[in-house]
């Protein structure tokens, strides 16, 4: 498990990762999970022993991770447009969400802020005399 700078730079990996495709919208997901791929191995083996640096067995390893976070992302996609749709569904046909025109509290806070606190609680400062 990695610790202290090795975290760090795996942190600055990510974010790196999320501007990057922040910035460049065209950019296919998979290739951003490549890119992040080779960013936290890079990081690792730099960092870490007992990280190979290169073999098939690792390159397999990144591919197959690419691949399954690929379809996890193509499946919470899915979920997302499924469930925003039933939500849509359930709101028109209830007649919408009625906002009011204008918020006005209906109690004053007034005694809750200025009144007097019980006696569980006592106030701080000096005891009072007399």
């Amino acid at each position: 498990m990695p610790s202290g700078p090795a975290s760090a730079l795996l942190i600055a990996v990510a974010a790196g990762v999320g501007v990057v495709g922040a910035q460049v919208p065209a950019l296919p997901p998979v290739a951003l999970l490549a890119l992040g791929q080779l960013g936290t191995h890079a990081v690792l083996s730099a960092l870490t022993e007992g990280h190979p640096h290169t073999s098939g067995s690792m390159f397999v390893a990144h591919l197959v991770a690419v691949a399954g976070c690929a379809m996890l992302m193509v499946a919470a996609s899915r979920l997302f447009g499924a469930c925003s749709t039933a939500i849509h569904a359930v709101t028109l046909r209830l007649g919408g969400v009625r906002v009011p025109a204008s918020l006005v509290p209906t109690r004053t806070t007034g005694p809750l802020v200025w009144g007097r606190a019980p006696p569980a609680i006592s106030r701080r400062g000096p005891p009072v005399t007399g």
